[in-house]
């Protein structure tokens, strides 16, 4: 289950607001601690490495690629599970200009299944 809270700030002397997307994904109610996105891959994986590579592939195919300034993935990185797919998101300015908006980047578990935790496998069977 993800809990996914977007917060809409202005102040009186800006005219463009500052917005932000908080996301908690939880296994079972059993465990109810946020996770981090490395909890869903195993000990040894790789997953920055591997999911900032799809990142930067899926910039390389939009049309305003050359706005983007994306580095890597970070320890505290923002995601959700939807549907099959492991969903990293980043706000509003942090690696595409204000007028882009809010980014996200869907990635097929089925793509990373053998990099995933078991016990993340396991709750998604449930």
């Amino acid at each position: 289950m993800s809990l996914i809270v977007d917060t809409y700030k202005i102040n009186s002397a800006e005219a463009n607001g500052e917005s932000r997307t908080d996301i908690y994904t939880f296994i079972n109610e059993n465990d109810t601690h946020a996770l981090q996105l490395s909890e869903l891959f195993k000990k040894d994986a790789d997953y920055k490495a591997l999911l900032g590579n799809v990142v930067r592939n899926q910039i390389a195919l939009k049309k305003n690629k050359n706005d983007f300034k994306f580095d890597q993935i970070k320890d505290t990185q923002n995601f959700y599970v939807s549907n099959g797919f492991l969903v990293l998101t980043f706000d509003r300015n942090e690696i595409a200009p204000g007028a882009a908006g809010p980014q996200s980047f869907k990635i097929q578990l089925a793509s990373t299944q053998s990099k995933l935790s078991d016990s993340f496998k396991e709750a998604l069977k449930g």
